[in-house]
């Protein structure tokens, strides 16, 4: 009768481990990649849903993964084409639904630094990490780096919100001589920030 009974209890035990077994493959699979595939069309056209509020000097277009909002600054040739002081730029990633429980806004940020350093490699990404927190949606990551493009220092700041089913990337860039200077509208922007329903 014993051996029946521990029998009994290494069978329910081994059926209880294996059916929690689906649950840890899927959250593994949402850590590493959460979002569905979309070709550049797909992505090109998403729907950006989400409003802000932006002041009279900044202008705004799209770019292939979401809106543009950018400063202008000198006028550069007969096409009509200006330099830019800062640029803010707002991407969209759509979480699948079955990822929606297992992938925070630390993973959402800690996908992004992690494909940043094997497009880097073998160089390390240095950045700082700044915690803050929207409104709205709560905990909100910011990483702040320099880069130099064209022999020039560029600095850069990404806000990482993330709400239900959607990450939001907000990346601020500019001259580093710029940057502070237009910084303050940023943050209002940010703050303004809401993604609509």
């Amino acid at each position: 009768m014993k051996i029946m009974k521990y029998i009994l209890c290494i069978l329910i035990l081994k059926s209880l481990l294996t059916s929690c077994s689906p649950y840890k493959n899927i959250e593994k699979r949402c850590k590493s990649y959460p979002y569905p595939e979309l070709d550049s069309l797909q992505r090109a056209t998403q729907k950006q849903d989400y409003k802000i509020e932006i002041s009279n000097n900044w202008e705004k277009t799209r770019f292939a993964r979401g809106n543009w909002y950018f400063i202008n600054d000198k006028f550069i040739d007969s096409l009509g084409y200006y330099s830019r002081k800062v640029d803010l730029y707002i991407s969209q990633d759509i979480i699948v639904n079955k990822c929606i429980n297992y992938y925070s806004v630390k993973d959402y940020l800690n996908y992004y630094l992690y494909n940043k350093n094997l497009s880097l490699f073998p160089k390390k990404f240095n950045y700082v990490l700044l915690k803050s927190s929207h409104k709205k949606y709560g905990e909100v990551y910011i990483i702040k780096y320099k880069e130099n493009r064209s022999n020039k220092i560029f600095s850069n700041s990404i806000f990482f919100i993330r709400y239900k089913n959607n990450g939001y990337k907000i990346r601020y860039t500019g001259l580093t001589e710029n940057f502070d200077k237009y910084l303050p509208d940023v943050e209002k922007m940010v703050s303004s920030f809401t993604i609509k329903e």
